[in-house]
């Protein structure tokens, strides 16, 4: 019996070191989001409620969901490149920022109420712009003008250039 534990101790240490990185950890964000929003009275009073309950009735769920994340998300992202559980990546209030930079122009990206609301800003040579996308709208980008936001029409055809006479 002392053997078999010995192995499956070896396998599992080994196991872990060939997958050579680490995941997002979603499932221990989950469990710990459960009770991260305790109503707050002092500092240190949802501090120490958030400990107990980590150490007491959640450590098995920690446990489970640990082991989940390092075995089989961790893997599994690990090999096709996205996360399996994407909720993870956005913060406890639903809100994740992407950003991306190349050749002295960047992008930000920012997702709100969980994927619900995409805000895009754009810096680049001829200036910032921001627009703004929903998931209740597929296909509409929106620019807030005046405090309102105003859907932006795409033209159909080529854009020809405004003639004028003076």
């Amino acid at each position: 019996m002392k053997k078999w534990i010995t192995l499956i101790g070896i396998l599992m240490l080994s196991f872990g070191s060939f997958a050579n990185c680490f995941g997002k950890f979603g499932l221990v964000k989950t469990v710990y989001g459960i009770h991260a929003n305790l109503p707050s009275g002092s500092a240190f009073l949802p501090k120490f409620i958030r400990t107990i309950l980590m150490y007491f009735p959640f450590s098995w769920a920690y446990g489970i969901a640990t082991f989940l994340d390092l075995v089989l998300f961790n893997l599994v992202e690990f090999w096709t490149n996205s996360n399996p559980i994407a909720a993870a990546e956005f913060d406890f209030d639903g809100k994740l920022v992407k950003e991306f930079q190349e050749n002295g122009e960047s992008l930000k990206l920012t997702y709100s109420q969980w994927g619900k609301e995409l805000m895009i800003e754009a810096d680049g040579k001829n200036g910032k712009d921001t627009f703004y996308a929903f998931s209740d709208k597929p296909g509409k980008l929106f620019r807030k003008q005046n405090g309102n936001l105003t859907e932006l029409v795409e033209a159909e055809g080529p854009v020809l250039p405004v003639l004028s006479t003076y």
